[in-house]
C-alpha cells in the first residue's frame, strides 16, 4: 500500500515545506491550539496524526485531506504546480491519441525506443513520457501514480488496440485521485509509519481517505461539461476536483 516506509529526502535537500517537520511531541497528548480553519503544515499534520492514532476515530477523511489542500495553498495552487500540470496534461493527451488513433499509432508516433516493444513493455516505458523527471517529491508521486495508473490501463487494454471513451475517462479519474493520494502519502508516510501501530486500522483509513478522494473526483469529472481531452482540461478539472475537497 506504500505505508511502509517514510520520505524524508536526502540529508541537506530540503524536498518539504519549512513548517514540515515542526510537528511538536508536546502535541500528541493534548488538544492543537492553532487555527484549524486556516490550515498551515501543522495543523495538517497535527490532524492526520490524530486521525491515524485514534484508529478514524479523532477526525474525518474529509478534514484531513481539506487541511492538506489548504496547507498547500489551496487547489489553485495545487494543481498549477509545474510537474503536476505538465504530467496531467501528457497523460490525457496520450489518452486522447490511444483512443483516437490506436494504441499502435500512438506508441510508434512517441519515437524508436518503442520499436519492436511489446504492449506490456511499451505500457512501462510510457511513464518515462508522462513524468519527465523524478527530482522533486512531486515527481516521485506523480510517477507512482503514473505507475499505477498505466498497470490499470494494461488491464483495460488486454488484447484490443484502443479505448473507448468511458474507459480514458475512467482512466483520467483513477491517475487524479492516484496522484492526490499519492502526494499525500508522501508527505505523510512518515505519520503513518509513526501512528499507524495497527497494520490493520492504517490499511483501513487509507482505504476511507482514497474513497473519499474518489468521489470528490468523480463529482469534480461530472460536474465538467466540456471536452475532457483538451490541452488545459486536466488542470481545470484537477482544480475543480480540489475545490470539492478543500470546502
Amino acid at each position: 500500500m506504500g505505508t511502509s516506509s517514510s520520505f524524508k529526502g536526502k540529508k541537506g535537500n530540503a524536498l518539504l515545506p519549512n513548517d514540515f517537520l515542526q510537528e511538536d511531541n508536546n502535541n500528541d497528548d493534548k488538544d492543537n491550539k492553532k487555527d484549524l480553519d486556516k490550515p498551515n503544515w501543522t495543523s495538517a499534520k497535527t490532524s492526520m496524526s490524530k486521525y491515524i492514532s485514534s484508529g478514524g476515530n479523532i477526525g474525518s477523511s474529509k478534514k484531513v485531506v481539506s487541511n492538506y489542500i489548504g496547507a498547500n495553498g489551496g487547489a489553485k495552487a495545487f494543481s498549477s504546480r509545474q510537474g503536476i500540470s505538465s504530467a496531467g496534461s501528457n497523460f490525457s493527451n496520450l489518452l486522447s491519441s490511444i483512443t483516437k488513433n490506436g494504441f499502435t499509432t500512438t506508441i510508434a508516433s512517441l519515437g524508436n525506443q518503442f520499436k519492436n516493444k511489446s504492449t506490456v513493455e511499451s505500457i512501462s516505458l510510457l511513464v518515462n513520457y508522462v513524468v519527465e523527471n523524478s527530482i522533486s517529491k512531486d515527481d516521485i508521486a506523480i510517477r507512482t501514480a503514473t505507475v499505477n495508473t498505466l498497470e490499470e490501463m494494461s488491464l483495460l487494454l488486454g488484447d484490443k488496440n484502443s479505448l473507448t471513451e468511458i474507459e480514458s475517462k475512467y482512466l483520467l479519474q483513477y491517475f487524479t485521485r492516484e496522484l492526490i493520494w499519492q502526494l499525500m502519502l508522501v508527505d505523510y508516510g512518515y505519520s503513518f509509519e509513526k501512528k499507524g501501530s495497527n497494520i490493520q486500522e492504517a490499511i483501513r483509513i487509507e482505504r476511507n481517505i482514497k474513497e473519499y478522494i474518489q468521489a470528490c473526483v468523480e463529482v469534480g469529472f461530472n460536474s465538467y461539461k466540456d471536452d475532457y481531452f483538451t490541452e488545459d482540461s486536466f488542470n481545470k478539472i484537477l482544480t475543480s476536483c480540489l475545490e470539492i475537497m478543500e470546502e
